[in-house]
């Protein structure tokens, strides 16, 4: 059936956009922790949310 190839295709590219918007997160979080800006208690709180949303997804 040609509706599977691009059906297969969407839902690859969907989990590789995933994949990396939950590196870029990680990424984006490691960093800002690393920092440690005088707002980290804000943003730190908000991050860990963040990341246990994309741990948990």
């Amino acid at each position: 059936m040609p509706a599977t190839s691009p059906s297969r295709r969407q839902s690859s590219t969907v989990c590789l956009l995933y994949l990396l918007f939950r590196w870029l997160s990680i990424a984006i979080w490691v960093t800002v922790a690393r920092a440690q800006p005088p707002y980290l208690p804000y943003s730190h709180s908000w991050l860990w949310v963040s990341h246990r949303f994309w741990v948990t997804m």
